[in-house]
């Protein structure tokens, strides 16, 4: 393989797919915190209250081993979907979209995701703008995407944030803005979310929305890094091999590179390559 003279810095990459997160979190995240209930709550979700049903179904979902029954879990949540209860529709959308605990339908997932985000619940509003922006069950539409990502993000949803982000920050897009891409990033890493982070730190490091800052590159790629972001990974081995915002070492380069290799992550692969020849 011909190596190149310099280690290849991330952009903003075509194969850091839109709605995916680098940390494994999948495009409809149901982890939540574990849930308990009790024979209060149980009697109160038989006689229709909602809030209840929903409790029930999160302790079928997302309990104790001894409790997670998939089914049981789409049976509560479609009790409280149908009282307008706007996270039990989402999440019931989660389960039609997978196939899990009942069968698969993306018209039906469709149906309560668009539900749940007319109805203003921001998690279903950023999954709907990733159906938009992908075409899961709706005719592909960027603009569609952008409208409800930012519903989203002016809710304070970290991952609608990022990609209002990566919008603005795109710079075929005709409303490429790099100072509004550097505000949605900031008010996402701020959140802790892995991929603002990374691309907060892109924007220090390009200077692109804000004056190249190699110290606070790093600073925003290690907290990316840290949290398993590949790209973020990769370009914090860049900055340790460069000694660009903090104190040269290969050893941290390679420590990275490897990290973000074993992800797959195909400049990591490079630029290890070309380090270890």
């Amino acid at each position: 393989m011909l190596a190149l003279p310099f280690a290849v810095h991330a952009q903003y990459e075509q194969t850091e797919e839109t709605g995916s997160d680098t940390t494994g979190n999948s495009t409809f995240d149901e982890k939540e915190d574990e849930n308990n209930y009790d024979e209060e709550i149980f009697e109160r979700a038989k006689n229709g209250d909602a809030e209840a049903q929903l409790i029930m179904a999160k302790t079928f979902d997302f309990g104790k081993p001894e409790q997670i029954n998939k089914e049981e879990a789409v049976k509560w949540y479609q009790e409280a979907a149908e009282q307008d209860n706007r996270e039990a529709q989402w999440l019931l959308s989660t389960h039609l979209f997978k196939g899990d605990g009942v069968d698969r339908s993306t018209s039906q997932a469709m149906k309560w995701c668009r539900r749940s985000a007319e109805g203003g619940y921001d998690r279903a509003q950023y999954s709907l703008g990733v159906c938009y922006a992908n075409g899961i069950g709706v005719p592909k539409s960027i603009a569609d995407a952008v409208e409800w990502w930012r519903k989203a993000a002016e809710q304070n949803n970290a991952d609608a944030q990022c990609e209002m982000g990566i919008y603005y920050s795109k710079e075929d897009n005709e409303e490429a803005n790099p100072e509004e891409a550097f505000r949605w990033f900031t008010l996402s890493a701020n959140q802790g979310n892995a991929r603002g982070q990374h691309y907060l730190g892109k924007c220090y490091y390009d200077g692109e929305g804000v004056k190249r800052d190699y110290t606070n590159a790093v600073k925003w790629y290690r907290l990316a890094a840290n949290q398993g972001n590949a790209h973020a990974q990769n370009n914090l081995g860049v900055c340790y091999q460069h000694g660009q915002g903090v104190q040269q070492s290969d050893t941290e380069a390679l420590r990275w590179f490897r990290l973000a290799a074993k992800q797959g992550n195909k400049l990591a692969k490079h630029n290890l390559e070309t380090l270890t020849n």
